[in-house]
């Protein structure tokens, strides 16, 4: 059988006072990060310090590559590497700027190298003995000639060049140009959405200066992935290898050689006065130190009247060790 309540019952129901909740506006949170772990955008954090190391690479040997194009000095900075959406990216690019595609033929992905006009114009001007200061508007509103064509060509092929270099140093990576006048650039991404690496240099060649950016997709690093995190900077690195062994060549150091020694005792030595000579043998050889170290062995002889060392042969440390205990061995018996 079914109760009912009567409407007093009810009333006290209602009249009972519920524990009041707290409720929180939106400012108390403003201070929150909302992080999407299922976002890739967030996992090249990890590869990023080894991108910048390539990239930083890229922009040394550049520098090279430009002044033996030019003829001019040039100075490439590498500013930074990150991460976004393809149709962000899009609307961010300025309609003067020229899009220039390639393959990587042995990961199967494509990727495009954006250069300002301005730059363009102005690198063009230099090649065929101007000062530069073309204007990007006279170049923007006429078709390039072909030898135009040929010099841009040449200057993409040093860029494409020099960073099918650095990515080789950790695995192979060869590079073609694919011909954008047919296809756009656009065509080789999917959607909107798609995640892409761009990484931004500057140029400075004879006081212009320019931008040229380098865009690789995300899915195409995305199985590399722990070969980028793993790869040994600096063995795999013949750069620095270079740039380092070139400065330590550069250093200078002390060279130094005993031609005698004329053992005397305390009291000849005060006894000498002014006019004394001093008896004394120069041997055949002498050992010839640098930076203290016994590297040489070296006759004495003399050329134009000036006295002079003639390096007989090199000592090796092996060697440097060898007398070193043999003399510890004599100075113990003598001791003795």
């Amino acid at each position: 059988m079914k109760t009912s309540k009567s409407m007093e019952a009810l009333k006290q129901l209602r009249n009972i006072n519920s524990p009041r909740t707290k409720v929180q506006s939106e400012s108390d949170f403003s201070d929150i990060k909302h992080f999407d772990l299922t976002n890739p955008d967030y996992k090249i954090l990890d590869m990023q310090p080894m991108l910048e190391l390539l990239y930083r690479r890229f922009a040394q040997q550049l520098r090279f590559s430009l002044y033996n194009l030019f003829r001019h000095k040039a100075e490439v900075t590498f500013h930074s590497v990150k991460s976004m959406k393809f149709g962000t990216y899009s609307l961010e690019t300025k309609e003067a700027a020229s899009l220039h595609a390639f393959k990587v033929t042995t990961l199967k992905f494509n990727g495009f190298v954006k250069i300002d006009h301005s730059m363009i114009s102005a690198l063009i001007d230099l090649f065929f003995g101007g000062s530069g200061d073309a204007s990007a508007t006279q170049e923007e509103a006429r078709e390039m000639s072909p030898t135009e064509k040929r010099m841009l060509h040449r200057f993409l092929e040093a860029v494409l060049e020099n960073l099918q270099e650095v990515w080789e140093t950790i695995l192979p990576f060869k590079i073609r140009e694919l011909d954008t006048s047919t296809t756009p650039v656009s065509h080789f991404f999917y959607n909107d959405s798609e995640l892409i690496i761009v990484s931004r240099f500057t140029v400075v060649i004879s006081d212009i200066e320019g931008h040229i950016e380098i865009v690789l997709p995300y899915y195409a690093l995305e199985p590399i992935r722990e070969k980028i995190n793993s790869h040994n900077n600096t063995t795999q690195d013949p750069q620095w290898k270079t740039t380092l062994q070139r400065n330590i060549m550069m250093a200078s150091v002390n060279m130094s050689a005993t031609l005698c020694q004329v053992p005397l005792s305390l009291k000849e030595v005060l006894e000498l006065q002014t006019g004394d000579v001093i008896k004394a043998e120069i041997p055949k050889q002498i050992i010839v130190k640098i930076a203290g170290v016994p590297c040489l062995q070296a006759s004495v002889c003399t050329i134009d009247n000036n006295m002079a060392l003639k390096i007989i042969k090199t000592i090796k440390q092996k060697e440097n060790r060898e007398q070193t205990e043999e003399k510890e061995q004599k100075k113990k018996k003598e001791s003795k």
